[in-house]
This record gives C-alpha cells, sequence and structure tokens, in this order.
C-alpha cells in the first residue's frame, strides 16, 4: 500500500494488528490510513504511532524514503510488547531534550560543553543499546524452554529487532521481516 497506493498507517497498536501465520503482518482498523502528501503537510508530529515514532522522526524532515519503516517500527514496538509486556524506550521528543538537557550529556557520556541536539546520533546509540539489550535480556531468558519453542521466540525476537532499529538506514522492509523470519525458520530444519 505504501507503493502503489501512496497510503501508510498510524496509530499501530497491539489492538490494531495481527500477525498471519506466514509473519504477514495485517490491519484490522483502517480508519488511521494517511495519504503520504497530507503527511507532509502536517508535519512530523504526523509521521508514526502517536508516542513511539522511530528516532530518525525526530531528527529529520526528509521522509520520502523512510515512510515504510515508520510502520515497521510501530508493529516492532507491538511485537516488543509481546515479548516483554511493556512498551520500548520512546523516542527522545523536544521536550524530553528539554526536561533533561544537564542530564543527558552525562548518560551519553559527551564532553563537557558539548549540546545533546548537536549530536542526535549518540541519543539514538543510547535508544538502540536499550533496545539490543532488553532483547538480549529476552533471548537469554528463553534458554529454559524447549527446543522447538526456543527456535520460535528466536524468529520472534529476530523479526522484532530488524523493525525496531533506531537508525532508519537499519530498519527493515516489511518484505526484509518475512524473508529474516522465513529464512531463521528454515535454518533450524
Amino acid at each position: 500500500m505504501h507503493r502503489t497506493l501512496g497510503l501508510f498507517h498510524r496509530d499501530i497498536k497491539l489492538e490494531n494488528v495481527m500477525l498471519s501465520t506466514r509473519w504477514e503482518k495485517r490491519r484490522t482498523l483502517r480508519g488511521t490510513l494517511v495519504w503520504c502528501p497530507t503527511v507532509v503537510e502536517q508535519g512530523p508530529r504526523y509521521w508514526g504511532t502517536p508516542g513511539i515514532p522511530p528516532p530518525e522522526v525526530r531528527f529529520s524532515f526528509d521522509r520520502s524514503r523512510q515512510w515504510a519503516q515508520v510502520d515497521g517500527h510501530g508493529v516492532g514496538c507491538v511485537l516488543y510488547d509481546l515479548l516483554r509486556c511493556a512498551a520500548p524506550v520512546m523516542s527522545p521528543s523536544n521536550d524530553f531534550i528539554s526536561r533533561n538537557r544537564y542530564d543527558l550529556p552525562r548518560i551519553l557520556g559527551l564532553a563537557n560543553g558539548v549540546d545533546v541536539q548537536n549530536c542526535p546520533d549518540m541519543t539514538t546509540a543510547r535508544i538502540q543499546r536499550s533496545i539490543d539489550n532488553e532483547l538480549e535480556r529476552l533471548r537469554n531468558a528463553g534458554s529454559i524452554l524447549g527446543a522447538s519453542q526456543k527456535a520460535q521466540l528466536e524468529v520472534f525476537i529476530d523479526v522484532t529487532a530488524s523493525l525496531l532499529q533506531a537508525d532508519p538506514m537499519l530498519c527493515a522492509t516489511p518484505s526484509q521481516v518475512c524473508s529474516v523470519a522465513y529464512t531463521r525458520q528454515h535454518a533450524d530444519r
């Protein structure tokens, strides 16, 4: 739908997403489809799912090559929620940066006097580390499962990891996600 109709989704949440047995994501609610030119006019607050925008939305106004990944990030957040029963790290907003301006440089290990807004890649790296650490913890927790359950969990974690990339250039497209799941399923047989 992204390519052929110029549409993409907003409000991707657990209640609105189904995953088929072939790892295809299906939307149950069509009321939040948005036509791409409308999105450009509305600005960055209109991109992706409210509350869980991908990190690139915070830093970039060029959405021309990343519309499909915005939906992928929303689905990744839903899968992460299913794995952990908690939402992933939120993308930092201007508000968040303002409130934590004096604390973030220390957390990110920036040199004294360096402004966080001049180092968006550091914030992105921190978000990615948090996501990776949590997925690794879930992977380790799965060691008590049986072989087939563990294999299914690994596929689920791999799919989630491919969708939850803090760097928009590394975020998977829906077709790549399907190939990750397919490759992983058949490699274990």
